[in-house]
């Protein structure tokens, strides 16, 4: 019995280990949402798949849809955002968005704009020189914009320009960086409100 294989560009939000070498990943994906995918061997020092596959990485994945679950037959890196792997507080900033895509995005539902929103903010982070006041205030403005995005979160109309997934860039977050702190204890607070 043949499987149809899916190609798609997708994010590597996070993994866990598997037994000894294999590893089960999940993966913003720009055509199928977040897709949970198990690696086989993923782990092994021989294995073609261990660096395509490390978390956060952007990559071009081919999968194909078991009885239970997804398994990853083939993932090529796709070098757009190294940079970020080189800046600790860059990041980890990053991480902490990709962990609430993780936490908030449910099922495998196309979610086009928030992976292209995600893949913006990761080049964006590469690219720019950044402070410690500002890499927060890249962090919540994100955070506010996946909340908003999923359906999650405070409507203040004060912040409607920041939310709908936008482009970051200097300006947006220099017009942004009076509402850094109400938007942080805003989001703060729609997580714990919402048990999430």
């Amino acid at each position: 019995m043949s499987h149809h294989i899916y190609t798609t560009e997708g994010i590597v939000l996070g993994g866990i280990s598997v037994g000894e070498s294999n590893r089960y990943v999940y993966i913003l994906t720009k055509n199928l949402g977040l897709v949970g995918a198990h690696v086989q061997g993923a782990r092994e020092l021989r294995s073609k798949l261990r660096f395509a596959l490390d978390n956060f990485s952007h990559t071009e994945i081919a999968m194909v849809r078991g009885k239970d679950m997804w398994r990853v037959t083939s993932a090529i890196p796709l070098p757009s955002y190294q940079a970020l792997f080189f800046d600790r507080d860059k990041l980890r900033t990053f991480a902490r968005t990709a962990s609430l895509v993780r936490r908030l995005v449910a099922g495998e539902t196309e979610h086009a704009e928030l992976f292209d929103f995600i893949f913006r903010m990761a080049l964006f982070l590469a690219s720019e020189k950044l402070t410690a006041k500002e890499l927060a205030c890249v962090e919540a403005l994100s955070a506010l914009s996946v909340l908003d995005a999923l359906g999650y979160g405070e409507k203040n109309p004060a912040w409607r320009s920041f939310v709908g997934l936008p482009s970051l860039d200097r300006e947006l977050l220099k017009a942004f960086e009076p509402h850094c702190g109400n938007v942080t204890a805003s989001v703060s607070r729609s997580l714990r409100e919402s048990h999430l």
